[in-house]
C-alpha cells in the first residue's frame, strides 16, 4: 500500500502539468478517466501481444492474472473499478 500511494502520488504529479492551452485543438486533462483507462490499458494490452507473440497464447489463469494486474494500474489512477472493462 505505501508503495501504491506513492506510485500514485508521483503519476499524479506528473499529470497534474498535462492539460490543453487555449491554442490546444482539443480540450483535455490528464485526470481526465477516460483518458486514465488508456493508460492502464495499454501496458495490459502491450503484455498480452508480448506473450502472445514471444511464448504463445495465454492459458486462463495467466490470463486472468494479467487482467487484473491491468485493473489494479489503472484503479490505481483515475479510473473507477466500473470502468474497467
Amino acid at each position: 500500500d505505501t508503495q501504491k500511494a506513492a506510485f500514485r502520488r508521483a503519476v499524479n504529479g506528473a499529470h497534474a502539468q498535462v492539460f490543453s492551452t487555449d491554442e490546444s485543438p482539443v480540450k483535455y486533462h490528464a485526470f481526465d478517466k477516460d483518458l486514465q483507462l488508456w493508460v492502464g490499458a495499454c501496458p495490459y494490452k502491450g503484455v498480452v501481444d508480448v506473450h502472445r507473440l514471444f511464448i504463445g497464447e495465454l492459458d486462463d489463469e495467466t490470463a486472468d492474472r494479467l487482467y487484473l494486474q491491468g485493473r489494479a494500474l489503472a484503479t490505481m489512477l483515475q479510473v473507477p473499478e466500473t470502468m474497467w472493462p
